[in-house]
């Protein structure tokens, strides 16, 4: 089992005419969801690429991201396309494309900038009026909860989920209020690994699936074996990785509200929150959750398909659309 710091990792090979930076991945077999390589994964080495072209300038910091899935990526090597399209004092606007086998498989468009620097100084939202970290039991509390069996990744992370969650979706299934949640906190085993912006597609895309969230007796709630290939997703960052000062350090909250599921396609809303410490360590801290801030704010826009159609994947191919 590999680290995932050299499972996300991206190398130069060249750079074009234009200035366009090419940056080489190979694809780690382990970072799957049954024959596919997790979005969470592939947006970790478009990331992981873009910081790399930004990390000696002036805006290193990723300030938001739109990343498109066209096709499923291959367990093979990529070349990712990292151009700049405009250099400002403040941000800088990037356009990234995938290509694997010679087809276009991923494109985002990415802003960088100095994510501490002040746009508009003093003009900041009081502590007073911030949300509170939605979680409300502390990771010493919080219930650990198993991987789930079809993503090959799973022994990579340490998930525990806040029991609000779970006893919070009853009511909203039977009031509709504000449609169905899930929080957890979401942790790397391996005591070496950083949060850095590179990873933070990866803790999005840990959300629990949408029809797991269902009652038992749902029909829906079968779903839980099928594949649910991201069409796209985004994130916009609230907070400098890697993170420094009184929060854990390989430790995230992930918060994730669902309000859509039409014919197969489904949205969620999430929010990456700091933890105060290590799954399972205590604190006799009461005031914890005033103190925690929000990382990064995201969604994303997914399919709900049979597991079959993943296993298509599985034999050597040329590379399908998802659609």
């Amino acid at each position: 089992m590999s680290p995932f710091s050299i499972s996300k990792a991206t190398k130069l090979v060249r750079t074009l005419d234009d200035g366009t930076q090419v940056y080489e991945a190979n694809l780690d077999p382990e970072w799957t969801v049954g024959s596919v390589p997790y979005g969470g994964y592939t947006l970790a080495l478009v990331l992981n690429a873009a910081v790399n072209a930004q990390a000696k300038t002036e805006q290193p910091d990723p300030i938001s991201i739109s990343c498109h899935f066209l096709r499923a990526l291959a367990l093979s090597t990529a070349e990712i396309y990292v151009k700049t399209v405009r250099k400002g004092r403040q941000y800088t606007n990037l356009d990234i494309t995938v290509i694997q086998k010679n087809a276009k498989t991923t494109s985002a468009s990415l802003i960088f900038g100095d994510i501490d620097a002040p746009t508009t100084p003093g003009l900041t939202l009081p502590i007073s009026h911030r949300p509170l970290c939605p979680l409300t039991t502390h990771p010493s509390a919080a219930v650990d909860t198993p991987g789930h069996p079809f993503f090959n990744f799973r022994n990579y992370f340490r998930i525990a989920v806040d029991p609000y969650f779970l006893s919070a979706n009853d009511t909203l299934f039977e009031t509709r209020a504000d449609g169905l949640q899930w929080g957890a906190w979401v942790e790397f085993n391996d005591k070496d690994e950083i949060l850095s912006a590179d990873v933070s597609g990866i803790f999005l895309d840990m959300a629990k699936q949408l029809t797991a969230l269902m009652p038992k007796d749902h029909p829906l709630r079968v779903a839980e074996f099928w594949w649910l290939p991201t069409l796209s997703m985004s994130i916009e960052y609230q907070t400098k990785m890697p993170l420094k000062g009184q929060f854990a350090s390989r430790t995230l909250g992930v918060v994730s509200r669902y309000r859509e599921l039409n014919e197969g396609r489904w949205s969620n809303s999430v929010e990456l929150w700091t933890a105060p410490c290590a799954i399972g360590e205590s604190s006799n801290d009461v005031e914890w959750r005033e103190k925690m801030v929000c990382v990064a704010r995201g969604g994303q826009l997914a399919l709900i398909m049979s597991r079959e159609k993943n296993d298509r994947y599985a034999a050597p191919r040329d590379i399908p659309s998802k659609l």
